[in-house]
């Protein structure tokens, strides 16, 4: 399950010292949907043998005429 962090809590999260679960369970919050944006992804990133720059170009849209 993928986490969102809070910028705050990057450092604490990747910090190989921190053993205190109390410390990361304050971590894993619901994230706010408000601050989340979705966007598309190109439809070739879920080949597992396409790798390269075009991963980061936008998907291709329909336009109706």
């Amino acid at each position: 399950m993928p986490v969102i962090l809070a910028r705050g809590d990057e450092a604490g999260w990747l910090d190989p010292t921190n053993q205190d679960a109390a410390k990361f369970r304050t971590m894993l919050q619901p994230y706010p949907a408000g601050k989340m944006e979705a966007v598309g992804v190109n439809p070739a990133l879920n080949k597992p043998s396409f790798e390269g720059l075009e991963c980061l170009e936008p998907p291709l849209t329909e336009t109706t005429a």
